[in-house]
C-alpha cells in the first residue's frame, strides 16, 4: 500500500517536472524570437567576429646542440635575441595584431554593454512574474551566446638541449617567454625602433585598465549622459568612455581623465584635445 502511494507521489513528480521542463523550454523559444536584445547580439557577433584575428601565440623551438661547450656558453635569453633578431618583422605583425585584437575586444564589450539596454523590451506580457522570467532567460541566452575574448597574448618557449655522443649524459635549459619578455627582447634587437614599440606597449597597459566596473563607475558619476551634448541612451545615442588626454597623448586611464560621450561626440572628437578640457576634479 505504502509502496503503490509513494509510485503514485513518484509518478505526479515526474508528470509535473515533464511539463515545467516543456513549458519553459516553448517559453525559452519563444523569447529567442521576441528578443530584440538577442538579435542585436547576433548581429554585433557577426561584425566582430569577422574581424578578429586568429593568432599562432605559441610557438615550441628546441635546439640541439652538438657539443657541451656550446651549450654551456649559451642561454635562452641569447637564442630569444638571436630569433627575434631573425624574425624581427614577423614578432612585430604578430604584436600589431595582438593589439588589435584587444582593441576590438573592448570595442566588442562596449557594443555588448550598450545592447543591455534592450533587454526586457522585446515581452508584450503585463504580467509581472513572466516580465521577470522573461528578463532573467534573455539576459542568459544573451551572455551565453556572447564571444569570448580573442588571443591578445604570445608566448614563446624555448628548449636548448644537449646529449653525449654514447647518450649517457643528457642536458636541457627550458625557459618559456611571454608577451612582456618578448617586447622587451624586439626592443633590445631592433632598436630603432624602440621608442615606438615602447608606446605601443604603454599604450596597450593604459587601454587594459578600462575595466567593467570602471566604466560602471564613470557612468554612474557623470549621470549617464554625454558630458558635451548632454544626449543619452533615451535619446538613441550610445555611451562611450572618453580619454580626456588621450592614450595617444600621454593621458592615463584613471577616474580624472575620464568622462562620458555620446558615439557622435567621441567620433568628433577622435584622440584630439580640446581646447576648453579641463580634468575632472573628484
Amino acid at each position: 500500500m505504502i509502496l503503490d502511494k509513494i509510485s503514485i507521489y513518484l509518478y505526479i513528480f515526474l508528470v509535473f517536472a515533464s511539463v515545467m521542463i516543456t513549458a519553459y523550454f516553448f517559453f525559452k523559444k519563444y523569447v529567442k524570437k521576441s528578443s530584440l536584445a538577442y538579435m542585436n547580439c547576433l548581429r554585433i557577433n557577426d561584425i566582430f567576429k569577422s574581424k578578429f584575428i586568429k593568432l599562432e601565440y605559441l610557438r615550441n623551438i628546441i635546439i640541439d646542440y652538438p657539443t657541451k661547450y656550446s651549450f654551456d656558453r649559451d642561454s635562452t635569453y641569447n637564442v630569444l635575441y638571436r630569433i627575434l633578431s631573425e624574425s624581427r618583422e614577423y614578432y612585430k605583425t604578430l604584436f600589431s595584431k595582438a593589439i588589435s585584437n584587444e582593441e576590438l575586444y573592448n570595442e566588442y564589450l562596449s557594443e555588448c554593454f550598450n545592447n543591455y539596454k534592450n533587454l526586457g523590451k522585446g515581452c508584450k506580457k503585463k504580467n509581472k512574474l513572466i516580465r521577470n522570467m522573461y528578463f532573467r532567460i534573455e539576459e542568459n541566452i544573451v551572455s551565453n551566446i556572447q564571444l569570448k575574448q580573442p588571443e591578445t597574448q604570445i608566448s614563446l618557449n624555448l628548449k636548448l638541449i644537449y646529449e653525449s655522443p654514447k647518450g649517457r649524459n643528457s642536458y636541457t635549459k627550458y625557459q618559456t617567454f611571454n608577451n612582456d619578455m618578448i617586447l622587451f627582447g624586439l626592443q633590445r634587437s631592433y632598436k630603432s625602433n624602440h621608442d615606438s614599440f615602447t608606446q605601443e606597449h604603454r599604450n596597450r597597459i593604459e587601454r587594459r585598465k578600462m575595466s567593467v566596473k570602471l566604466r560602471l563607475e564613470i557612468l554612474e558619476r557623470d549621470g549617464f549622459r554625454c558630458k558635451l551634448c548632454g544626449r543619452s541612451v533615451k535619446d538613441g545615442v550610445k555611451l562611450h568612455i572618453d580619454h580626456i588626454i588621450p592614450i595617444s597623448k600621454g593621458g592615463e586611464t584613471i577616474k580624472s581623465n575620464l568622462r562620458v560621450l555620446c558615439d557622435e561626440c567621441n567620433l568628433g572628437k577622435s584622440n584630439r584635445i580640446l581646447e576648453n578640457d579641463e580634468i575632472v576634479q573628484n
